[in-house]
């Protein structure tokens, strides 16, 4: 199954998430100890988030038995030249792993109601499949004269304990049907949430009964789901917040009829959950000049459940020659339980002046692990924001 690709596609969300895993390096425990780290020299982080990601599909994927397997199995295969790999699904009991029996080349067949077995150009067994990093006893076959007009029978000749679970998965790399999905990174938190995406699959319509959707929770736990032209209503509160525990996944599983043929494909749509756990008042960051070397500035932090929490900012003011600049960029961390304002001790060199203000503010939940939303620059700030 793709599910560690779908999930590595998150490259936006990693943008969010990321920037909260390296903030809970920091210790979690609960202390009245805030920690504070100044970067050599300033940089900005690129904050303009978009909410969105778009993602492709030409695959799809299902689970079936050893007993469908030995009796056979429809797959549809809208590409002349697809791959499809067959892999034993293992399963969980009372702490102990049982794993189907292995799979042997051999004994797979592959046709059309298996009267016309398609060429299969290229096969590798589980010992080549493990060799090239899959582990997980899977067998690859590549179909070079898959049939487009009809489905094809997927069939294992040797008897197979008929309750033990396979993945089939096909993939139709060059194929002109492709599942295209836009959907958001993230939700907020709401006693019914809702998912709104745009799925549409090229050069094919589909309807809402030509889907099917489960939520997987960061837990593993799976709930099936309506589709609604786009929008997926959740029964239930959700109960994770941030990615400390992993991200949520919608599945899709599209079908739709193709002359004699279908059209499938499936792809995972993760996402977080969010809610506004503390926020920074930005109208009353106050910076303070000592004089010696170090601008000190008070940050008060909201906090609406209690956790430790990081505000990270870059320092700006003037060069001598009253040209604004970037001074330097700054991380303070501690455990709130209240109110209460965290102090950044910036260190400045004597190249530099005021006024000073605050800007590319981050705020995250590291026990959560998420980046809340806030005002970007004190306001106040900005209103005095012209060289002494």
């Amino acid at each position: 199954m793709k599910t560690s690709k779908t999930i590595n596609q998150l490259s936006t969300a990693a943008t969010l998430i990321a920037i909260a895993i390296s903030c809970a390096s920091h210790a979690q425990a609960k202390n009245d100890e805030a920690t504070f780290y100044q970067w050599p020299s300033s940089y900005k982080t690129d904050f303009t988030k978009q909410n969105k990601k778009a993602y492709t599909s030409n695959e799809y994927w299902q689970v079936v038995t050893g007993a469908q397997l030995n009796k056979g199995v429809k797959v549809y295969l809208s590409d002349a030249s697809t791959l499809v790999k067959l892999t034993p699904k293992a399963r969980f009991d009372q702490g102990a792993v049982f794993k189907p029996q292995n799979l042997e080349l051999n004994q797979i067949q592959l046709g059309n109601n298996l009267a016309n077995k398609q060429q299969i150009v290229q096969l590798a067994a589980q010992k080549e499949m493990a060799l090239a990093g899959f582990k997980d006893g899977s067998i690859a076959l590549k179909v070079q004269n898959a049939s487009l007009n009809a489905p094809s029978v997927l069939k294992y000749a040797q008897p197979l304990v008929a309750d033990d679970k396979y993945i089939v998965h096909v993939k139709d790399k060059n194929s002109a049907f492709k599942l295209n999905v836009t959907a958001p990174l993230e939700i907020k938190k709401q006693f019914q949430p809702q998912l709104t995406i745009k799925a549409e699959l090229t050069n094919k319509q589909f309807s809402n009964t030509d889907v099917s959707a489960r939520l997987i929770s960061p837990l593993g736990e799976s709930v099936e789901l309506k589709y609604n032209q786009g929008k997926i209503d959740f029964s239930n509160e959700l109960a994770q917040l941030g990615a400390v525990k992993g991200l949520y996944q919608v599945e899709l599983n599209v079908s739709v009829k193709h002359l004699a043929n279908k059209i499938k494909r499936t792809i995972k749509v993760p996402f977080i959950q969010t809610a506004q756990t503390a926020s920074i008042l930005t109208t009353e960051i106050n910076i303070e000049s000592n004089n010696q070397g170090l601008i000190n500035v008070n940050v008060p932090v909201s906090i609406d459940q209690e956790g430790r929490f990081a505000v990270k900012a870059t320092l700006q003011g003037y060069s001598l020659n009253n040209q604004k600049v970037d001074i330097a960029t700054a991380e303070v961390a501690k455990f709130l339980s209240h109110d209460e304002n965290l102090t950044m001790p910036f260190k400045v060199s004597g190249l530099t002046k005021g006024p000073y203000s605050l800007s590319n503010i981050i705020l995250t939940d590291q026990t959560r692990m998420m980046v809340l939303p806030h005002a970007d620059t004190s306001k106040a700030i900005i209103e005095l924001d012209k060289a002494w």
